[in-house]
């Protein structure tokens, strides 16, 4: 009867062990899945975002760890739990990296669009009247230097904001010199 007991007691343990092993191998299935689906879900994120939405990461995230927390459950034993835990974390920091890295670079296009575009307007504004190359290179200077604008360095850095700032200098120099030697050249007779 002892020997039974025996048995029974290791037979119990095996199927424990198969369970565990079985919970597992279920658990590193369903997060391969799961990493798969998040990342046609970023891909698709990213490509409908707006360029101009502060948010992307923060919701990213918030929608990522929603789903983590609802799809714990898929862990039937202690062993698939940690197994859940581990992976979750893994695929957690890799997706919450890539959100941000993703902000970044947006923020990072969205700097160098507004840069281009305000670059292009202040040149125009000097050809029209060359002599307001200085009100227009301080307001230019002004907002590249603006600590909670687009162009800080905290969002795009300061050796970034540095080299906006001196091609951006140089292209108004340039228009103005450019306008300055057209009128040189009206005046003199020929």
């Amino acid at each position: 009867l002892s020997e039974i007991g025996q048995h029974i007691g290791v037979l119990g343990e095996q199927l424990q062990q198969q369970a565990e092993v079985d919970d597992v191998s279920n658990v590193r299935v369903k997060m391969a899945e799961a990493r798969a689906q998040w990342e046609a879900h970023f891909r698709d994120e990213a490509a409908a975002s707006d360029p101009n939405d502060p948010n992307f990461s923060t919701k990213f995230k918030e929608s990522f760890a929603d789903y983590l927390g609802k799809t714990r459950d898929i862990a039937q034993t202690k062993k698939g739990q940690q197994t859940f835990d581990i992976l979750a974390a893994e695929m957690g920091s890799q997706f919450y990296e890539k959100a941000d890295v993703f902000q970044a670079t947006q923020a990072g296009q969205r700097a160098k669009l507004n840069h281009t575009t305000s670059l292009n307007a202040y040149a125009s504004s000097i050809v029209t009247d060359p002599t307001s190359y200085g009100q227009v290179k301080a307001q230019f200077n002004a907002e590249l230097n603006d600590p909670n604008g687009i162009y800080s360095d905290k969002r795009i850095g300061k050796n970034a904001r540095d080299e906006l700032i001196i091609k951006g200098n140089e292209q108004l120099a340039i228009h103005t010199e450019g306008v300055l030697q057209q009128v040189r050249e009206l005046r003199m007779p020929p």
